[in-house]
């Protein structure tokens, strides 16, 4: 009797298990990619902006060379500005020059800020990643996940035009630091709930099979 009653036991607890591991997997998937879409939202949204907040005007004469220091530590304030209302980290510029990646403008960090240490205009860019040299190529949006001077980064690459024909792109960041630790969070509640929900059946596996046991 004994023997039977523990055999439903761990039929029942085994098969609440793998259901329950199941579930958290598909369940754990799909708000991945829930949560990786409304970050791509989030880049997208802050590289829209950066136009409209910075002007034309300054755009083109950036692109032509002509951004005074002033100009230009006013722009990496108003991007900054901008980077902290809208929850991303670095928004900036970048053109291509005699085959380099150089800063037309920039955000800054917290940490820059306060130490005055920014990324100047036309600036090289030492570690521009693949994506970002291909959006120069073909002019297509792209996200990228990758490791620079900088940091760690999930970014949105966007080519533009300036006025006289000159090409740019623009884009903005994300740290694969907090990308990292939010999913990390969300296993942590995905486990929980799993836990929770295999210690239940596994609870009541132990009640049903007593009855199933003594038929």
């Amino acid at each position: 009797m004994t023997s039977i009653r523990s055999k439903i036991t761990w039929l029942v607890v085994g098969t609440a298990l793998l259901a329950t591991a199941t579930l958290a997997v598909l369940g754990y998937a799909s708000a991945r990619r829930q949560y990786l879409a409304g970050i791509d939202r989030q880049l997208t949204a802050a590289v829209e902006a950066l136009p409209q907040l910075i002007g034309r005007e300054d755009h083109d004469h950036a692109v032509a060379g002509d951004v005074p220091a002033d100009q230009y530590k006013a722009m990496v304030q108003a991007l900054s500005d901008l980077a902290d209302r809208s929850g991303v980290y670095y928004l900036y510029a970048f053109e291509l020059r005699d085959g380099n990646v150089v800063h037309l403008a920039t955000s800054a960090s917290v940490a820059e800020r306060a130490a005055g240490d920014w990324s100047a205009f036309r600036e090289p860019y030492e570690e521009p990643p693949p994506e970002l040299l291909k959006t120069f190529e073909d002019g297509r949006t792209r996200f990228s996940e990758y490791t620079d001077e900088f940091g760690s980064f999930r970014s949105i690459f966007v080519r533009r035009t300036a006025s006289e024909g000159g090409l740019y792109v623009t884009g903005a960041d994300v740290t694969l630091t907090q990308i990292h630790a939010d999913l990390a969070s969300l296993v942590t509640r995905y486990l929980a709930a799993g836990g929770a929900v295999a210690l239940l059946a596994g609870l009541l596996g132990v009640v049903l099979a007593r009855p199933i046991a003594q038929r």
